[in-house]
């Protein structure tokens, strides 16, 4: 049972089709933008994770520049010219690669356990 009579929903996703998505993707940043902001003040972010974070914006700038040099380079979208493309998802690697590192607690100084710091060194 389709919910939109026929032949309009096949309008809706022609009309969906023709907006530009430059504004939405500018759009789409802001959120984002604050997370940074608030990642960065709260101080509860790992370094190397927020780092990540926001090694993620290069990804975007470069992948923003890789798509106009594959258009105008080569004729061809920036998933169709593999070392660009390649490329530009290699920063996105690293940038979650970052993340990860940083929230797994590589980097960080090994804290004693409980057991561990009860328990007397021996002298000899």
């Amino acid at each position: 049972m389709s919910v939109l009579p026929d032949g309009q929903g096949i309008a809706l996703l022609e009309s969906l089709a023709a907006i530009d998505p430059g504004p939405l993707f500018v759009i789409s940043l802001l959120p984002y933008l604050a997370f940074l902001r608030w990642a960065g003040r709260s101080g509860r972010m790992p370094p190397l994770a927020l780092r990540g974070f926001q090694f993620t914006l290069v990804f975007v700038a470069v992948t923003i520049v890789a798509a106009v040099v594959a258009e105008q380079r080569f004729g061809q979208q920036l998933a169709d010219v593999d070392a660009l493309h390649g490329g530009a998802e290699s920063l996105l690697t690293i940038g979650n690669l970052m993340i990860l590192l940083g929230f797994s607690g590589v980097g960080k100084a090994a804290k004693p356990t409980t057991a561990q710091a009860s328990t007397p060194m021996n002298k000899s």
